[in-house]
């Protein structure tokens, strides 16, 4: 409900004082769920700059290449890319908005140690720095 992608039988979910799933919920918002697709045509750098470019405030592309751990892979087409590459693209997108708020669905699966520790320090780093963090995981 929060995400916006049920509604509420009874009573209302507000994200930020805004309608859960709303526009303005939203630009709060950043989303990773557990399994993400993308087009396989585009690079790393093409998903990234295209949801930056549908926000007001958003975090700076190559920042979040360098936070992720994406510099070798950033211009290749990612229909090449394995199970934990298209997880830090997806762990990317969800912070590509400067969110408030970050929902993130088992966010080290499929990660290997590296990339866990990566995700781990830059979620630290993001709520020490007023940021909120929902998360989903069995291994935290």
């Amino acid at each position: 409900m929060l995400q916006g992608l049920r509604r509420a039988d009874t009573g209302r979910a507000e994200i930020f004082g805004h309608p859960a799933g709303s526009v303005a919920a939203r630009r709060h918002v950043g989303i990773t769920p557990q399994n993400a697709d993308f087009p396989e045509q585009m690079s790393a750098r093409d998903v990234l700059a295209y949801a930056a470019a549908h926000f007001e405030r958003p975090q700076p592309v190559g920042e979040l290449v360098a936070a992720f751990g994406l510099e070798r892979l950033v211009d290749r087409r990612m229909d090449g890319f394995s199970g934990g590459e298209l997880r830090r693209v997806a762990l990317a997108l969800a912070f590509v908005g400067n969110p408030d708020l970050v929902f993130a669905d088992e966010p080290t699966a499929g990660l290997d140690t590296g990339g866990q520790d990566m995700f781990k320090a830059y979620a630290r780093a993001y709520v020490e720095g007023g940021g909120s963090l929902l998360l989903t995981s069995h291994h935290w």
